[in-house]
């Protein structure tokens, strides 16, 4: 993955991310805050890599939490000597809004941690060393509960550390977990390959813009496109983790027409409906796991011509 960095204002960015799980956090009946003592930090980020990290977070802290509970994402800048951002001196100028903004550009060779903190169900401390680890589950049951999160923790690790950050957790069983993200400020830990400035980040966007646009334009290809993609076999992806189905549908999106399948039942139901060509499922599902989606598939006339890969 190539890391492409510019100077953002990371708390519009931060709120906005916040923001966009309002609605979901009303409908679990969960307390969504957002805090930040800063108006304005600027931070050498890549935008696309560093929403993919926090939206991980967040969706696992929504998924472990239940309804009632608490979910506080807070920022705090961490100065290079180590003393905390709530003692430094205030800006004497005003915003154009007439708020007073703490100076902010001393911190150049400190950082900024982002905490997002909630009251779920919490991680035991003997599996806190591994819930980082690719394909790990917190709970290896074939029909658990809950979503797996392996390759989503794996993949937000990963991302974190092209920013040349860290991520830590804390967590107790019962109460709750905190996950931090530690990024430096500043722009002397990148390599001049990862730094976009803004004219460049704006150049690139507007090529990306005129590419879109020009495939707009082309209706009869789409159109030949469409009726060449109907062809196609159809794939049935029976798998709880949205990471890895999304994984999964990218590279074959372009050699097969694409079913999915959240869990074994909901698998099961769709196959039923629809009988595709060939079925990809995960083993470890919520309500059906893939050992018995396939025995079902197997033992029944309707279905069991199907090739399956578990």
């Amino acid at each position: 993955m190539k890391l492409q960095t510019a100077p953002r204002n990371i708390i519009p960015l931060l709120k906005g991310l916040v923001l966009s799980f309002s609605s979901y956090a009303e409908r679990k009946r969960i307390s969504l805050t957002f805090n930040a003592a800063e108006h304005e930090i600027m931070v050498y980020l890549d935008r696309d890599k560093l929403e993919k990290i926090l939206t991980n977070i967040l969706s696992n802290a929504f998924k472990f939490t239940p309804e009632g509970g608490k979910i506080q994402v807070s920022l705090r800048v961490r100065p290079p000597d180590g003393r905390s951002n709530l003692n430094m001196p205030e800006e004497k100028a005003t915003s154009s809004v007439g708020r007073r903004t703490p100076r902010i550009d001393w911190f150049h060779d400190g950082g900024i941690d982002i905490c997002i903190t909630d009251t779920g169900i919490g991680i035991p401390a003997d599996r806190m060393d591994k819930i980082f680890d690719r394909f790990y589950q917190v709970d290896g049951s074939h029909t658990r509960e809950h979503e797996g999160t392996g390759i989503g923790l794996s993949l937000t690790k990963e991302l974190v550390e092209l920013h040349k950050g860290k991520i830590s957790v804390e967590s107790e069983p019962g109460k709750g977990s905190s996950f931090t993200v530690s990024l430096p400020l500043g722009k002397d830990h990148l390599r001049p390959e990862e730094i976009y400035e803004e004219d460049e980040m704006k150049e690139y966007e507007k090529e990306i813009s005129e590419i879109e646009g020009e495939e707009e334009s082309k209706p009869e290809g789409i159109r030949a496109e469409l009726i060449e993609k109907d062809a196609l076999p159809l794939l049935l992806i029976v798998e709880d983790n949205s990471d890895v189905r999304a994984y999964i549908k990218e590279n074959l999106k372009t050699d097969y027409r694409i079913l999915e399948a959240v869990d074994g039942e909901d698998g099961w139901n769709k196959s039923m409906e629809q009988i595709p060509d060939l079925i990809v499922s995960d083993v470890m599902m919520p309500k059906m796991d893939g050992f018995r989606l396939c025995e079902k598939l197997k033992t029944d006339e309707r279905t069991s011509h199907i090739p399956v890969i578990l």
